[in-house]
Order: C-alpha cells, then sequence, then structure tokens
C-alpha cells in the first residue's frame, strides 16, 4: 500500500480531531497545529473546513459502496453469501475508522446540502 497523501493525512488528523470534539469544537489553527502546518496552510490544500467534512464523508461513502458492490458480485448470486459479506464489510469498516463513523452520526448536519446528497445517493 502507498504513502498516504498530504490531503489523506490531514483528512485523517481531521477525522481523530472531530471526532473527540465534534466539527465545530475545532479551529482552522487546531487542525493545522495538529498537521504541523499554520492553519491557513490548510486551504493550499482545501477551501475551507467544511470541504474538509464533505471530502471526508463523501470518500467514505464512496468506498463503502465500492466495496460493497464487489462482495455482492463475488457472492456468486447468493443473496445470503452477499449478505453476510455486506454486513462483514460495514463491521470492518466501523471498527477500522471509529473516528469517521463518529463524525458522520454526530457531524451530518455540519455537511454541505449538495454533499449530503451524494453520500445519501
Amino acid at each position: 500500500m502507498s504513502e498516504p497523501t498530504r490531503r489523506e493525512q490531514i483528512l485523517a488528523t481531521a477525522a481523530d480531531l472531530f471526532a473527540a470534539r465534534g466539527f465545530h469544537g475545532v479551529s482552522v489553527a487546531d487542525l493545522g497545529a495538529a498537521c504541523g502546518i499554520s492553519g491557513p496552510a490548510l486551504y493550499k490544500h482545501f477551501p475551507s473546513k467544511q470541504a474538509m467534512l464533505a471530502e471526508m464523508l463523501t470518500s467514505i461513502s464512496e468506498r463503502l459502496l465500492e466495496v460493497g458492490q464487489e462482495r455482492v458480485s463475488g457472492a456468486g448470486g447468493d443473496p445470503a453469501t452477499a449478505l453476510r459479506g455486506l454486513v462483514d464489510w460495514h463491521v470492518e469498516f466501523a471498527l477500522g475508522h471509529r473516528p469517521l463513523i463518529v463524525v458522520q452520526d454526530r457531524d451530518w448536519e455540519s455537511l454541505p446540502e449538495e454533499a449530503r446528497d451524494v453520500i445519501g445517493r
């Protein structure tokens, strides 16, 4: 697996902070400090804190869908196998990415409406 990009590192750090303190409890300065850069330097990577949240939650939704579709296709048409594969994948993801699950659950209303629509689809 390749090294995470700087952008991915920032998103992971943001997920940890948002999960611990809530989206509104974390400032751009807090994010920058946790990433080892100034708060304003984050704007080189993301147009806003809200854009960071949107990308974070949109990307996990896309990943859940992608792997979910792979699990269903790999089930050979057996609904029980497909269901087991989907449940296993979601549990594995939730346990491995707890901060993202917390953020999606708690900070959903902080997402721009457009991002909520994309994630909902």
